[in-house]
């Protein structure tokens, strides 16, 4: 046996023959085990192969290291209950954000808006800022509890170095949205964890990286002619994941989100680092929805500039109607009591106006972003108030 074991590890330079035990060993063995009894020897023999703990492998941190990007564990998923829960809450942050742009004067649909807590990315692709609520809360820690020591491996940090949280939110695309332009989230030393809230097939409606571009620093000029370019377009990735699963990728990694046909997709992220110096500098701005004016949002550039000069043509007529509403719904009420009171009331009346002039457009089913049913339905919404009031 010491010839065959000796003969089989010759060739290599590395590794050694195993240690060899002698009779007196196996005689010593033996003896523990019997005083042991049974219990102990069954286990000995029939107990599997210890596993690493999750987070500690070093696969996942080289795929993040070489590729850019990589699918953490399953069993690392926090599972399809508190995703669901976080995508119902992204649903109506979504929803309350839009009405705060539409008060702003925003197209919501068709203008590339970018407020503190809302950025238009792409039509009908919303990027959103979340308040931090229980179940929120509790995803956010699992995502950097299961994510971050592959981080803290992929930076060359020290096991006990802290993984710092930069900001969190949620991507949230609706049927028709059409697929990004390729981009970078921004510098190295920040990492992405994207937590989808509902189930993403391989190669199908998720996110596609193009693995390695985080090394090369490709110009923008390649970047944008990708979609063109057949060779790096076969080396292209959409990997799969289960709602509540987690996806890492360097910041650096070129990628886009795909198109959305059918279903509304809320994927939650944290962006995290490993580097105390590392900041996210451009992808929010310090402006609010909330505080945005009217004339700030007008001029707001449009994704289809033909769009955007066909709704600037029509909002005189929009403001106009507007504030015929707005007088007539005054003058009903009488509010009329003070330069300070009208002004506030003022505000009070036009988000009254706006509130009724989206109910009016949903009952009578038409276009809820259509200028021209805006225009509508406010002026009738004004005739109906004056005859009320006479």
């Amino acid at each position: 046996k010491r010839r065959r074991v000796g003969a089989a590890t010759a060739g290599s330079e590395k590794r050694q023959c195993p240690a060899i035990l002698s009779p007196y060993h196996f005689k010593m063995m033996r003896f523990a085990l019997l005083l042991a009894g049974p219990s102990v020897c069954f286990a000995l023999i029939s107990s599997p192969p210890p596993v690493a703990a999750p987070g500690v492998s070093s696969d996942p941190a080289r795929q993040l290291q070489t590729e850019g990007f990589v699918a953490l564990p399953r069993e690392l998923n926090v599972g399809p209950e508190l995703a669901a829960t976080v995508a119902a809450e992204c649903h109506d942050r979504l929803n309350h954000l839009l009405e705060a742009a539409d008060a702003a004067g925003c197209n919501v649909l068709e203008q590339q808006y970018s407020f503190a807590e809302i950025c238009h990315r792409k039509r009908l692709r919303w990027d959103i800022r979340m308040p931090e609520t229980p179940a929120w809360a509790a995803l956010c820690r699992s995502a950097v509890e299961s994510a971050g020591p592959y981080i803290r491996e992929a930076c060359g940090g020290s096991p006990g170095e802290e993984v710092r949280v930069i900001m969190s939110g949620a991507v949230v695309s609706r049927p028709g949205a059409l697929e990004q332009s390729f981009h970078a989230d921004g510098e190295g030393g920040l990492f992405n964890i994207f937590i989808p809230l509902v189930d993403i097939e391989p190669e199908d409606d998720g996110t596609q990286y193009w693995p390695g571009s985080h090394l090369t620093d490709p110009s923008m000029e390649r970047v944008l002619g990708l979609v063109d370019d057949a060779a790096a377009m076969g080396e292209m990735a959409s990997p799969g994941c289960a709602a509540g699963g987690f996806l890492a990728f360097d910041y650096r990694t070129i990628h886009r989100g795909r198109i959305n046909n059918g279903r509304e997709r809320a994927v939650a992220y944290v962006v995290c680092t490993a580097d105390p110096d590392a900041a996210d500098r451009k992808n929010f701005p310090d402006l609010s929805v909330f505080d945005a004016e009217p004339g700030y949002t007008e001029y707001i550039p449009f994704f289809d500039e033909s769009a955007g000069d066909t709704w600037r043509a029509q909002l005189p007529r929009l403001h106009s109607a507007t504030n015929k509403l707005v007088r007539a719904l005054q003058q009903r009420a009488n509010l009329a009591e003070g330069a300070a009171a009208a002004g506030a009331d003022d505000r009070a009346v036009r988000q009254q106006a706006r509130s009724m002039v989206r109910d009016h457009i949903k009952a009578s089913g038409l276009d809820e972003m259509a200028i021209q049913s805006r225009i509508t339905a406010t002026n009738s919404l004004a005739a109906q108030v004056e005859r009320e009031r006479g």
